[in-house]
């Protein structure tokens, strides 16, 4: 009897060894396709991650080479900011912005807004920056760098902006825009990006004005006692006037990367604005070049009309 009894005990355990093995095989079996799964999805954002830290590397290796041919490069102080964060991330997801952002540069001002307060964790461990408005600042120039594809996609050799490329058929449009068609244009150049950056900036209650000199046009603007210049169109955020640039010893200088100058961005890709950036740094840093205040006329034109 005693045989019995051990042989049902002993079956006993095997069948509850069995079931805890089965289980747990079924746990580590869930586990595993939860892992593959968060890995696939995850999968795009690292490449892009990748992407970046190329873009990095490679922009540093530009900056060495003009410094090396300019020796005066080496009063720009240039720090590359990190963006390895999805809630930063979402500054340079251009299909990701909602049709109802882009109705009104007011629309547009809140939706970026609201992205800026889910990254501003990520930001203020990153980016080093003391001023939280110098923080959204370049949050916001991200998004502006986004909002256009710069200059032309099937004419590389022709302008591109938001009243003329090949979505009007190469002939500059003699109408005035309405925000949302300027929001809504696609291509567009630096006047776009300069002039989308000062309506970002007045949003944020930021005297400024747009330079304009060589071809180019950018922002200039007044902060807590400090004028800086941001330029949205090459990512560049820089703490000096345009003035002040002959006779600065050491400027500092933050740049972020351009969501064109991605090879995953598509049709979106402009591998020129990696240069354009080392241009702009280059000339900053031998003291710059004539400019002149821009004629504001298209920018309160774009503020005054209607937003349909």
């Amino acid at each position: 009897m005693g045989k019995y009894v051990k042989w049902a005990l002993l079956g006993v355990s095997a069948l509850a060894l069995f079931i805890v093995g089965a289980g747990t095989a079924l746990v580590g079996q869930r586990l595993y396709r939860n892992y593959t799964g968060l890995k696939a999805n995850n999968a795009a954002l690292n490449q892009q991650l990748a992407e970046y830290a190329v873009l990095i590397e490679n922009q540093k290796a530009a900056i060495a080479q003009l410094s090396s041919a300019a020796p005066v490069l080496s009063r720009l102080n240039v720090r590359q900011l990190a963006i390895d964060h999805d809630s930063i991330l979402r500054a340079f997801d251009r299909d990701g912005f909602p049709d109802s952002a882009l109705e009104s540069f007011d629309k547009f001002h809140e939706y970026v807004s609201g992205l800026y307060v889910a990254a501003e964790p990520a930001i203020a461990e990153r980016w080093g920056l003391q001023s939280q408005k110098l923080r959204r600042v370049l949050f916001f120039a991200a998004t502006v760098g986004t909002l256009f594809e710069y200059g032309n996609r099937t004419k590389r050799d022709l302008p591109g902006c938001s009243y003329w490329s090949e979505r009007t058929g190469h002939a500059k449009v003699t109408v005035a825009l309405s925000q949302k068609q300027f929001l809504n244009a696609v291509i567009g150049c630096c006047d776009d990006y300069a002039i989308m950056m000062g309506a970002i900036l007045r949003r944020e209650k930021i005297e400024n004005r747009r330079l304009a000199g060589s071809g180019h046009t950018w922002n200039e603007f007044d902060l807590d006692g400090q004028t800086y210049l941001i330029d949205a169109n090459v990512g560049l955020l820089t703490a000096s006037s345009w003035a002040d640039l002959a006779d600065a010893k050491q400027v500092s200088v933050w740049q972020i990367p351009l969501a064109g100058a991605m090879p995953t961005a598509g049709d979106r890709y402009r591998p020129s604005l990696g240069f354009f950036a080392a241009y702009m740094l280059n000339k900053m840093a031998a003291g710059g070049f004539p400019v002149n205040i821009a004629d504001d006329g298209p920018e309160l034109a774009l503020e005054q009309v209607s937003q349909e």
